[in-house]
């Protein structure tokens, strides 16, 4: 793989997950939400929803820490390969500029 597709893939893996840390963010306010009314049915269809939404913000947020994750092990991969090939052309350099120089 080249560089720049290399690093068009942690730019696409950092753009996910600041998209997953916002979809977390919007399902953890679920969590706070009132109901339309103070009447008991609302109450209750309300105390249920809450309980849902927690659930949907934890796998939320465990889908964003997924991203994160894949996203600094691809920058990890990218610093690497981008030293390696750095030393490498300080070493050809050394050897007398390369191949046929």
């Amino acid at each position: 793989m080249d560089p720049e597709t290399a690093e068009g893939m942690v730019r696409k893996a950092k753009w996910i997950a600041d998209q997953m840390q916002g979809n977390y963010e919007r399902a953890k306010s679920l969590t706070r939400s009132e109901p339309p009314a103070t009447d008991p049915g609302s109450q209750a269809f309300q105390k249920v929803a809450h309980g849902l939404f927690d659930l949907g913000s934890g796998s939320m947020k465990a889908q964003w820490q997924r991203y994160v994750d894949i996203a600094e092990k691809l920058q990890k991969a990218l610093d690497v390969y981008n030293e390696v090939d750095e030393q490498a052309g300080k070493d050809a350099k050394k050897a007398g500029g390369g191949m046929f120089g």
